[in-house]
């Protein structure tokens, strides 16, 4: 954070839901404790063949002719994804024995 190197404690897989009822989910996702915002790499989206269109304040994730999250508002300088935790799926959470690294640009 702030230009530091923060621990990962854990990788796995969330699933989320959008506010359009749509399920997305995020593959391989770093569990940071120290950071307090979950974040969403546009270019992990990218090469999962995500569509990210960002415009006037808004931003629309799609795949194909599905609309995932058509209501993605900025504020600041982060655009804002209204989307809860799919309680139907589980995590899982690996321990990894090598130390993992995330810097945070």
């Amino acid at each position: 954070m702030n230009g530091q190197s923060c621990k990962i404690v854990g990788i796995g897989d969330v699933c989320l839901e959008t506010e359009l009822g749509c399920k997305l989910l995020l593959k391989k996702v770093r569990h940071v404790p120290e950071i307090c915002l979950n974040l969403i790499s546009t270019g992990y989206l990218d090469d999962e063949s995500y569509s990210n269109e960002f415009s006037n304040g808004r931003w629309k994730l799609s795949k194909g002719s599905l609309i995932v999250a058509a209501r993605g508002q900025k504020t600041d300088t982060l655009y804002r994804l209204c989307a809860r935790h799919n309680s139907d799926q589980f995590n899982v959470v690996e321990d990894y024995p090598i130390e993992l690294w995330h810097k945070r640009l």
